[in-house]
């Protein structure tokens, strides 16, 4: 009977299949598991290439570990492989990752089916063993099957796997059941804010520097990001170019729209609409804009909650760049103990509401022409 390394070379292009293997394409011999454990979905893989215990392989449209290396050979490797039809998601260091994996019960082992006597949870998660699943540690909570999970412990008995060992916990009112994210809380929403305004009037031959604030909030707490990486584009370089650190250079006439996103999550992205023209006009107003929007009416700030506004100055209805404004509050009868008042840069400041319910109101002035200004009353309410 000839070995199947004597002939594999033929059966990889006769019989093989292809697959992605750790993010690179491979063709590869893949067959029904003969092992001890008779799970359905558990398969054999010949390899010309050495593999790995927690290799993860795309097949069929499936994710899959390697979960032994069985064997040697002269030319080949053979290796067991198990389809991950589950994932699960998590919350490290404020943002959300997904892992995929295999839930098994607690006293099953991947290999032998025996029971393993550690930890004191009732369910094992199964996934790759890499830098970032080891940050998930001791206490820290999922949700699947319609059940909130603690890591009870965890385990690197298969080289190359970490197994997590999980307990049932309580739902909370920080957790989304419906999108299986746990202790929503302790998630970073990031957000960017292009002070200059959302739509400028510039001329041929002139630069503008756009002003970009970065902000997170964590648990309902807004912080302001110190030096955050933000990268830039322009949507037509005929018209306007921008460097890395949001200076624009303007060229034809005609409108460009320049894209800022920050670095650290690219879902906070703001732009700003710009109309190029041979000789702009003067006309100018101020406005004040919190979250992109220009406000109108009265404005809400719910109690121990921040805002940020964001002072406008235009020109025929165009944003003025490298304006300046000053900014004040008119507390009226709201005691000065009742909020927080931060003037944050030239352009924008912030209001945290400490009661409620009290009015303020936050004037805006032109610096360049401090007659010219905007009132805007604030509400601190308790957010109920």
């Amino acid at each position: 009977m000839q070995n199947i390394d004597d002939i594999f070379d033929f059966l990889l292009y006769e019989k093989g299949t292809d697959i992605i293997y750790n993010g690179i394409s491979k063709r590869v011999l893949i067959k029904d598991s003969d092992s001890i454990i008779n799970y359905e979905d558990d398969k054999q893989l010949y390899t010309d290439f050495s593999v790995s215990t927690g290799d993860l392989i795309q097949y069929k449209n499936s994710n899959w570990f390697v979960i032994s290396q069985i064997d040697k050979h002269e030319k080949t490797y053979r290796s067991r492989i198990r389809k991950v039809e589950q994932s699960f998601k998590i919350i490290l260091d404020n943002r959300l990752y997904t892992f995929p994996a295999i839930f098994e019960p607690a006293n099953q082992s991947v290999e032998t089916s025996s029971t393993i006597n550690v930890w004191s949870g009732n369910l094992k998660v199964i996934l790759q063993d890499t830098d970032l699943s080891k940050k998930i540690d001791v206490n820290l909570e999922f949700i699947k099957m319609g059940a909130k999970w603690k890591v009870d412990g965890y385990t690197t008995e298969h080289l190359g796997l970490r197994t997590l060992y999980c307990e049932k916990g309580q739902f909370g009112t920080n957790d989304d059941q419906v999108n299986e994210i746990a202790d929503t809380n302790l998630l970073a929403h990031y957000n960017l804010i292009i002070t200059n305004g959302n739509s400028i009037q510039m001329g041929v031959n002139q630069t503008l520097q756009l002003n970009a604030i970065a902000t997170v909030t964590i648990g309902g707490k807004l912080s302001i990001l110190t030096n955050p990486q933000i990268n830039y584009s322009s949507s037509d370089t005929t018209k306007a170019t921008v460097d890395s650190n949001g200076l624009i250079t303007f060229y034809n006439t005609g409108n460009v729209n320049i894209a800022a996103t920050l670095d650290l999550d690219n879902s906070a992205t703001n732009n700003i609409a710009i109309t190029i023209v041979s000789d702009p006009q003067n006309n100018y107003t101020v406005d004040v804009t919190s979250d992109g929007q220009v406000i109108e009416g009265i404005t809400d700030i719910n109690l121990n909650s921040t805002k940020i506004f964001v002072g406008t100055r235009k020109n025929n209805g165009f944003d003025v760049p490298n304006s300046q404004f000053n900014f004040e509050i008119i507390p009226g009868t709201t005691l000065v103990s009742k909020y927080t008042f931060t003037v944050l840069n030239d352009t924008s400041c912030s209001i945290k509401a400490l009661g409620s319910t009290y009015l303020i109101t936050l004037r805006c002035h032109d610096r360049n022409n401090t007659s010219i200004h905007i009132d805007k009353t604030i509400r601190l309410k308790s957010g109920f």
